[in-house]
């Protein structure tokens, strides 16, 4: 019987190791955040060596937008941003592969997922037995008598076979692209059929098979599914082509070259270095001594749970087996990880605290109560005067804080616990808003409590335009966060939750629809959505306070909690803009464009649009000869720094350089301000972040008013003009904060 084939996931894995260490990052040489680096070889070491693959690959997905964004372009558009420090990593993981002589794949266009389907059709075609290294449940519908899923879990991997998926899933392997086209997968932005969740999603491909089984029986269906499925059709049968893994992806269709007979240690150990990853370094010397000149290490310490900072011991003698000698060949069997310490979770992306969450319930569903009368509402305010400190959060109409009104507002005084004030919900009033103020006032304005949020200041800004005064404000758990680690990609409760609570949250997306407001959705759902935000961001304040007075005691509560009421009143008082002035500015800018533009177009004889790249690229490096800086994927750069060294050569590039300044000069502010002003006051409303820096300082959102960078990705022509355009504007009095 042939050998079998493994083939794993490569950006899973690199992504779940990331984020296993989001909480403790470590750092190589050059300063640069090496997790990933650390994560992933861990992992993909104790698998090699558990396992003992003959023939291995790691699938990659494209570099460019693959055929799924062609079919429909919001295809994956909801997922946040890659974070830059993990997006570093990837390249240098691909080099590190490459020393190790580990056969990495890679087809423009094509998703690993894809590249994976291909080699399972290969491994089916041969009779060969074909095991995927994944997490990933669109993979799934792969799964059949030869190919199999191995899912990391604590302490090792699970075979998940076709009674497996059944098992997780409730469907069988060939379900699996029917239960995706009707549930959708928010993580790809697949719409499915909205309204159908997994259970009812199960349920009807048990009774008809398949989704033309579904639509075949339509008349028999419930109205609520039957509506669903009928408003629904084309998403649904949109979902389905994206979900369908394409197993035709031009790879190398033979098996035998991707043994895993030249793995070279010697190649990779210089990378491993240089990225500080000393356990894996002294791993490697351990068990192949000959690779480094240096001596190895006697024990095996690439399974311990951190870094260690110096080797210990004096190691074992050399062998003098050729393997040992060049550090090639497969992973010893005389050196397995000990079965209780697993080097990577994957069946976890992201570490909880270090009290472990699971021994406090702070990642259990809690319980919550809905405040229908006025007497529960006074019960639970005389709870929060007894308690003293207390949750709050608030649910409103509108995210612009100037124009939110309150919709509810929930309370938590103990972790697993929490009720909501409901207002309105389903579209009716439930309490009087006037009557829950006047209650509420008791505990907003007592200086006596202690109040507790997330991003506090919406709350604060939203209390204070309803008419209320918070004068109690003591701990923001995104502020917390932020000045524990500076270095985590989101401070949002969701994230946070993840992060230190092992929690996940109910997403507002996923129970308010795009055309809807949260006081349209039923008073069960919003119930439980809004007094678990009040829950949530109680247990985060019981495991951010200890960390925060732990060396940071008087910068929180002395500096940056006062801040709050600070710039609260600011962003409140706006800064004032006179449109007028900005509107004739915009005309005088618009101007000096066109005037660039006529003497750009008669330079090069043409007329072409000087904000396209493709007819840029054209204009000057076939029609006007000059000689490319740096290619890019899409072609030869025209980014600023070009064009500033092509600027030495040409006159047109410099003209491009002043085009693009006042284009956005004119596009960010003379034309932008205007449209932010609210109301008759003549103001705008910015939003200065507590946490938008990890060096401390203030930044300025919607619009940017204070964050001028003196240098950026354009160019310090640019920035030089900004500067005079705003220092122009304020000694004009076209701004000012009166």
């Amino acid at each position: 019987m042939k050998k079998p084939f493994y083939i794993l996931d490569g950006y899973s894995l690199i992504y779940k190791s990331y984020f296993a260490f989001i909480r403790n990052p470590m750092f190589n040489i050059d300063g640069d955040n090496t997790s990933a680096v650390f994560g992933f070889f861990r992992s993909l070491f104790s698998f090699l060596t558990e396992y003992k693959p003959e023939y291995f690959a790691v699938a990659m997905d494209s570099l460019v937008p693959t055929f799924r964004h062609e079919q429909y372009e919001e295809y994956k558009a909801t997922r946040d941003k890659t974070p830059e420090d993990l997006h570093d990593q990837i390249p240098r993981i691909e080099k590190i592969l490459e020393a190790l002589s580990i056969n990495t794949v890679r087809v423009n266009r094509y998703e690993a997922d894809d590249i994976i389907a291909t080699f399972a059709d290969l491994c089916r075609a041969e009779k060969r037995e074909c095991y995927i290294l994944t997490g990933d449940k669109d993979l799934m519908q792969l799964v059949d008598d030869y190919v199999k899923v191995l899912k990391s879990e604590k302490g090792g991997y699970s075979v998940i076979d076709h009674d497996g998926v059944i098992e997780h899933y409730g469907v069988r392997p060939d379900q699996i692209i029917d239960y995706l086209s009707l549930t959708g997968d928010s993580a790809d932005n697949i719409p499915g059929v909205k309204g159908i969740g997994p259970k009812t999603a199960v349920n009807l491909l048990s009774e008809y098979g398949t989704v033309e089984g579904i639509y075949d029986n339509i008349d028999k269906l419930k109205a609520g599914p039957a509506k669903k499925m009928t408003e629904n059709r084309d998403n649904c049968m949109m979902s389905r082509e994206l979900v369908v893994l394409d197993s035709n992806v031009p790879v190398e269709k033979n098996i035998e070259d991707f043994s895993t007979e030249n793995i070279s240690y010697r190649d990779a150990r210089p990378l491993f270095e240089r990225e500080n990853t000393k356990s894996l370094v002294k791993w490697i010397d351990t068990n192949y001594p000959g690779v480094s000149s240096s001596e190895g290490y006697s024990e095996n310490s690439l399974f311990s749970e951190a870094e260690d900072s110096s080797p210990e011991g004096s190691g074992p003698e050399a062998n003098n087996s050729p393997d040992s000698k060049t550090g090639k060949g497969k992973l010893p069997v005389d050196h397995l990880p000990s079965d209780d310490k697993d080097p990577v979770d994957l069946s976890a992306a992201v570490p909880v605290s270090k009290a472990d969450p699971a021994e406090n319930n702070l990642n259990k569903k809690g319980e919550y109560e809905t405040v229908l009368t006025y007497e529960d509402l006074d019960r639970w305010i005389e709870l929060v005067k007894k308690e003293k400190i207390f949750a709050f959060d608030i649910e409103t109409d509108n995210l612009d804080t100037i124009k939110a009104n309150p919709v509810g507002f929930s309370i938590s005084v103990k972790s697993g616990t929490g009720c909501y004030i409901p207002l309105i919900a389903g579209g009716e009033e439930i309490l009087s808003a006037a009557i829950v103020k006047n209650k509420l006032k008791k505990i907003i304005e007592d200086k006596d409590l202690k109040l507790v949020g997330q991003n506090i200041k919406y709350d604060y800004k939203v209390l204070r335009m309803w008419g209320l005064n918070p004068s109690n404000i003591w701990f923001d758990t995104m502020i917390a966060a932020w000045l524990v680690n500076s270095r985590i990609s989101s401070y949002s409760m969701d994230n946070l939750a993840e992060y230190y609570l092992g929690y996940k949250t109910v997403h507002f997306s996923d129970i308010v629809p795009k055309d809807k407001l949260f006081q349209d959705i039923d008073l069960d759902t919003a119930s439980f959505y809004a007094a678990e935000d009040a829950d949530i961001t109680f247990r985060l304040y019981e495991i951010l306070r200890p960390l925060v007075e732990t060396g940071h005691s008087d910068l929180f509560y002395k500096t940056e909690m006062p801040l709050v009421y600070i710039l609260s009143e600011m962003e409140l008082e706006g800064v004032r803009v006179r449109k007028e002035s900005l509107d004739a500015l915009s005309r005088d800018l618009e101007k000096s464009i066109d005037e660039i533009t006529e003497e750009v177009h008669k330079l090069c004889g043409k007329e072409f649009n000087i904000s396209s790249t493709k007819q840029l690229q054209e204009v000057l490096f076939t029609d006007r000869k000059l000689k490319p800086v740096k290619k890019t994927k899409t072609g030869f750069s025209t980014d600023n720094t070009v064009l500033e060294i092509l600027a030495n050569e040409d006159p047109v590039p410099a003209l491009v350089l002043k085009y693009r300044v006042l284009a956005k000069l004119k596009s960010t502010y003379s034309d932008a301000l205007p449209k932010l002003i609210q109301g008759t006051t003549s103001r705008i409303h910015t939003t200065y972040r507590q946490t938008g820096t990890q060096t401390g300082r203030l930044s300025s959102t919607n619009p940017n008013l204070q964050n001028i960078p003196i240098k950026d990705e354009e160019g310090s022509l640019r920035t030089f003009l900004r500067i005079r355009v705003l220092l122009r504007l304020l000694q004009k009095g076209l701004m000012s904060t009166e």
